[in-house]
């Protein structure tokens, strides 16, 4: 399973997303951030302490790489031959739990920025888009939040 952050501005959420990784108890899971995505060093090589305060140590168990542009991002899961989903509120977005059965070993989900979300050329390019219903008055969750609720359902349905 490869999880791709596509230009996540918030070092918070990308350390949040490495501790629900850690949390699903997976191997078999890669985060892929694309962009200017934080990862755990800096520039510099030196910790990224605004990432390891809320990843608690999960960035040194947790698989990840770096891409410099989503299109290498998209070109690397595209000679994996797996699915991609995109975790998006759109016309043909599915309920996340309508999802009843999942290839977690051959499936991706791409996660887009906090403010813009995924992007219109991702989500032309791969049609099967999910998303988690609000029944507030906001039309979203915070992305780290989001993506664990759909992770975590995605994990217990997969075969």
């Amino acid at each position: 399973m490869y999880i791709v952050l596509d230009n996540i501005r918030s070092a918070h959420n990308v350390g949040t997303l490495f501790r629900v990784v850690d949390a699903l108890g997976v191997e078999d899971c890669e985060l892929l951030l694309s962009g200017y995505t934080p990862g755990p060093q800096d520039k510099y090589g030196l910790e990224l302490k605004k990432l390891s305060k809320v990843s608690l140590g999960s960035e040194k168990t947790v698989k990840f790489r770096h891409f410099d542009s989503i299109d290498a991002c998209l070109e690397f899961l595209s000679e994996q031959e797996v699915k991609v989903y995109c975790l998006e509120l759109t016309d043909e977005a599915i309920d996340y739990f309508a999802i009843k059965s999942f290839d977690w070993n051959k499936s991706a989900l791409i996660l887009g920025n906090e403010v813009d979300g995924v992007s219109v050329e991702i989500l032309n390019k791969y049609r099967d888009h999910i998303y988690i219903p609000m029944n507030g008055d906001k039309e979203s969750l915070n992305v780290s939040v989001a993506a664990s609720i759909v992770l975590f359902h995605l994990k217990n349905v997969s075969n």
